[in-house]
């Protein structure tokens, strides 16, 4: 089939829009992502294009196979891509610009220019079940009335400062 060809594949929790990137993307049990459910795999690429979505779940489990994903801006997991790296974040509402992301990423496939063990790397240090599990074990201690409130793993810069000041 057409590499470029999109088709609505179950990554678990969700369904998301997945390109093949790479025609010798093929699913294996290696390519599980950290979730335990199958579905994306590594040289995919997955579109999250939800004008509402509380997280969108699918974003963690696509990066967490080194699948890239272009997720809106309505999804609250838009906060775990980094531009240009592991996705794209987009506005749902300009199709348009979803389409411009989506020629962007298919010409990164065909480059082959994608590194998805980097963002398999990225996800599994920043969001990882363990990571999210020792961050809420975290949150839960500083409700003990700790000056030092924690920060979650995957925001960055003033993010970060910002959920900090929330949190105080």
């Amino acid at each position: 089939s057409d590499r470029s060809m999109p088709t609505k594949r179950d990554c678990g929790s969700a369904t998301a829009i997945a390109i093949r990137l790479s025609p010798e993307a093929q699913p294996s049990s290696s390519t599980r992502q950290h979730s335990g459910s199958g579905g994306c795999r590594p040289n995919s690429l997955a579109i999250v294009p939800s004008r509402f979505d509380g997280w969108g779940a699918v974003t963690n489990e696509a990066l967490g196979v080194g699948t890239p994903v272009i997720v809106s801006e309505e999804a609250g997991s838009h906060k775990l891509i980094l531009n240009g790296f592991n996705g794209s974040v987009v506005n749902a509402h300009k199709p348009d610009q979803i389409a411009r992301e989506i020629e962007k990423w298919l010409a990164k496939g065909r480059e082959q220019s994608i590194d998805n063990g980097a963002i398999r790397k990225h996800a599994e240090e920043h969001f990882s079940p363990e990571v999210g599990a020792a961050y809420f074990m975290e949150c839960l201690l500083s409700l003990n009335g700790d000056d030092i409130k924690p920060r979650a793993p995957w925001l960055t810069g003033s993010e970060a400062t910002a959920t900090q000041s929330y949190l105080a």
